[in-house]
């Protein structure tokens, strides 16, 4: 069977895509439910919009956004105030290694105009951060990163609490030929696990299995829309008329899975031409047994790291600029900002003087997406074993759809759910016991 990442599967409909799972973690307590099926030992529910330092997982294209946003959030102030993040990257948006070489560009652009021995402050100790700290300071250059949480990573976050490395956050590297996270991972040799897009089977909503022969008709319809100027919605609301419920329901299950857990967001919202932005890696994707993290790790060595510092505004001139935590402020000849995209429509930092009108409008254009994990850990696995995705056509769409198997990455009975747009928001507000008795009520019907 040949192996399929997302975007290789997209790529053969036509289309390009681009995505990473995010998530921050909140630990539940088993729940008793009597369902036929064992009991989960233990959940981890995620939560990325409520999460104040991420405001949601990654950025995404709406049919507001315009041509060159992306390069309008990259562009620096003054040689100043350098920007990097996925949300600023042109080639590889919403993914971990296209933060990774947006963090790489914007020190490159830095040391351009920088003298040898300026001093650079780094705001945030994701991805991009790191990899712009890391960068300088084999530079020469004296550099700070100032970090809000207490640990780094960012929207990567592998969590240890099930007693192996679960990633919250970005999980995959998403095409490994000439991926820079890959080129990482050969360095220090970490194990990897191959998946499979293409090794998937699905339910209907009474747990029937049923054939995969509805994937690629939504594909198609959206490759049919690029250069239109319409949401994914509006692409392919003429598909379905005259189709019966049926039809419909896994015409839009095959929605959810494509491209609202791949975007991050709901079709009403999605332009378009959000499959075709930016480029991507060919080859599989994989996972990492040892955590995502590891990897961002490797990259650390030697830098002056500061958790737990917020930033509450930066003060920038074309002389230097002023990173104010707790009302202290540090002076910094230049400034890298990695800030995710939510936090800057949020404006819960304060740019003083205000950002350019043009910046700001790319900020304000552009979405930030939402894409939810729920992890359940069992005392042995009950289900199919031999792929690795399940999906669910549910009543309530968008609902349990996507599921996969992370025995074969973790070595323990675990298995995990995706929720994306605003089912996901709506779950956000869901207590962690009335999240675990839907999912068990869902496994229940495929496989009780």
């Amino acid at each position: 069977m040949t192996t399929l990442d997302r975007r290789r599967f997209l790529r053969l409909m036509g289309l390009g895509s681009l995505a990473v799972l995010a998530g921050c973690t909140r630990e539940s307590p088993p729940v008793g439910l009597s369902t036929g099926l064992p009991e989960p030992t233990r959940a981890l529910v995620t939560r990325w919009r409520a999460d104040e330092f991420a405001r949601g997982s990654y950025s995404y294209l709406s049919l507001d956004s315009l041509p060159g946003d992306r390069e309008l959030l990259a562009a620096p102030l003054a040689d100043v105030v350098f920007f990097a993040g996925e949300a600023t990257s042109s080639s590889n948006p919403a993914t971990v290694h296209g933060a990774l070489m947006s963090g790489r560009d914007a020190a490159t652009a830095l040391g351009a105009v920088a003298n040898p021995s300026a001093s650079v402050g780094v705001i945030g100790a994701g991805a991009a951060g790191i990899a712009a700290a890391r960068q300088l300071v084999d530079a020469g250059f004296d550099v700070v990163v100032y970090e809000a949480r207490e640990r780094i990573g960012g929207r990567v976050h592998t969590d240890m609490s099930l007693g192996v490395p679960i990633d919250l956050g970005g999980s995959w590297i998403q095409g490994v030929e000439g991926n820079p996270m890959a080129a990482i991972a050969d360095e220090i040799n970490a194990p990897r696990v191959p998946t499979n897009w293409d090794s998937t089977i699905t339910h209907d909503a009474e747990g029937n299995r049923i054939p995969n022969n509805f994937w690629a008709a939504p594909t198609r319809v959206v490759n049919g829309a690029a250069g239109k100027g319409v949401t994914i919605e509006a692409a392919i609301d003429n598909a379905l008329v005259g189709r019966d419920q049926s039809y419909m329901d896994k015409f839009n299950f095959a929605v959810v899975a494509t491209f609202e857990h791949e975007y991050a967001a709901d079709v009403e919202l999605l332009s378009a031409e959000a499959p075709h932005e930016g480029s991507y890696f060919r080859g599989g994707d994989v996972l990492l047994p040892g955590g995502y993290l590891e990897l961002i790790k490797t990259l650390t060595h030697d830098l002056d790291i500061r958790l737990g510092s917020p930033v509450e505004r930066l003060v920038w001139t074309t002389g230097g600029a002023g990173i104010v935590i707790a009302g202290h402020e540090y002076a910094h000849d230049h400034v890298v900002v990695t800030l995710p995209l939510g936090v800057l429509k949020a404006n819960d930092v304060v740019f003083e003087p205000r950002l350019p009108d043009n910046k700001q409008g790319a900020i304000d254009r552009f979405g930030m997406g939402l894409l939810n994990k729920v992890v359940l850990e069992f005392p042995e696995a009950f289900w199919d074993q031999a792929i690795d995705y399940f999906g669910y056509v549910s009543e309530d769409r968008g609902k349990w759809a996507q599921w996969f198997d992370m025995e074969r990455v973790t070595g323990m009975p675990i298995v995990l759910a995706f929720h994306a747009g605003s089912v996901a928001e709506r779950m956000e507000a869901m207590s962690d016991d009335m999240i675990l008795a839907e999912a068990m009520s869902t496994l229940t019907t495929i496989y009780g």
